[in-house]
């Protein structure tokens, strides 16, 4: 029809998805619900899981109880503390 157009270049989610979602290898949510049947679990353990198993370009371990992944829009800082009352 001769409509001037342009291609917009997309972030392709699915590697921050993965990282939250993911099953295997286990991403974030997959960890947090392992801590929370685990007796001796605590926001402080999840967090020392995360920075030791999370693998993942988009995915940075902070100190004391603060993590970061990369969305589209940036990143995005999070703190465990309640994380697991908060999955209860």
């Amino acid at each position: 029809e001769g409509i001037p157009w342009e291609d917009v270049a997309y972030f392709d989610n699915a590697i921050v998805c993965n990282c939250i979602d993911s099953k295997r290898p286990a991403g974030v949510l997959a960890m947090l619900d392992e801590e929370c049947i685990v007796p001796q679990g605590s926001d402080d353990k999840f967090h020392t899981k995360l920075g030791r198993n999370i693998r993942n370009p988009q995915f940075t371990g902070g100190s004391g109880d603060t993590f970061s992944i990369t969305h589209y829009a940036g990143v995005v800082v999070y703190s465990t503390t309640g994380f697991q009352d908060k999955n209860k």
